[in-house]
């Protein structure tokens, strides 16, 4: 539970979003994680979660850009209300349960979002859409941490203009897995990785660099949930996903 923030960056059909599944596939087994966000395609959020507690913390689908919009400040709500009651000489939360749990916000291609709000029409005197969700990534960002939320920005690409030049240094777990532009390494993990610029180039799908807090960059292959072939892994995160959910249900009957 002391992990930090994680951003995951990669070309389609690199590993990315096999990562998430298993990633998710496990937290959202626990009864103290609630996975919340926003997801525009509602193929990583949203659908597999129909029927479950997460689903309502979820923004999915590009119909209704102001529905990420109030999920976000719904969020930053319980992010400030969190905050308020923390304990006499406590700065964070570390311990959660069920009925306080850890929240994981996941941002699945938050560019995307960024560039569907880009259009949207806002009352006269407000901010524009854009500049409201990056407003509210960058509060829950800096000082999310403290109040028991980890975010997973998910992108193609860990550009300054989506994940802010900042807020990109509070993403302590850094996951690259094989990318077309190159330099997307570099802005994300800094010179040390120009060594693995060549080889990373034709990194096999699964195969990530990795930085974390304390831990220098290098190489892994990413987790897969074990299934009969890799075509199956958006079924078999669908059904861990219902599954886990049910059995969470059966305990607190």
């Amino acid at each position: 539970m002391e992990g930090p923030h994680v951003c995951i960056q990669g070309a389609t059909r690199s590993g990315k979003s096999v990562w998430c599944y298993s990633a998710l596939a496990q937290l959202a087994r626990l009864d103290d994680v609630l996975i919340a966000g926003s997801d525009l395609s509602g193929l990583l959020l949203g659908r597999p979660y129909v029927g479950t507690r997460h689903h309502e913390w979820q923004a999915t689908g590009s119909a209704d850009v102001e529905a990420h919009r109030d999920l976000l400040v719904r969020l930053v709500a319980e992010m400030d209300t969190r905050i308020r009651n923390l304990p006499p000489r406590r700065d964070k939360f570390t311990r959660f349960h069920a009925g306080f749990p850890l929240i994981v916000v996941v941002l699945e291609e938050f560019a995307g979002l960024l560039r569907l709000a880009s259009t949207a029409q806002v009352e006269k005197g407000q901010p524009k859409m854009r500049e409201q969700l990056l407003a509210l990534y960058g509060r829950l960002v800096s000082e999310g941490h403290k109040a028991g939320m980890r975010l997973m920005v998910v992108t193609q690409r860990a550009d300054a203009t989506v994940v802010g030049g900042f807020e990109r240094g509070q993403l302590g777990l850094r996951i690259s897995f094989r990318l077309d532009d190159q330099e997307a390494l570099v802005m994300l993990h800094g010179q040390s990785a120009r060594d693995h610029l060549e080889e990373h180039q034709l990194a096999p799908p699964g195969v990530a660099l990795v930085q974390a807090p304390a831990r220098p960059l290098g190489r892994v292959r990413g987790p897969r949930l074990m299934g009969p072939s890799e075509d199956a892994d958006y079924a078999r995160y669908w059904d861990e996903i219902a599954d886990g959910a049910a059995r969470l249900h059966e305990v607190a009957a």
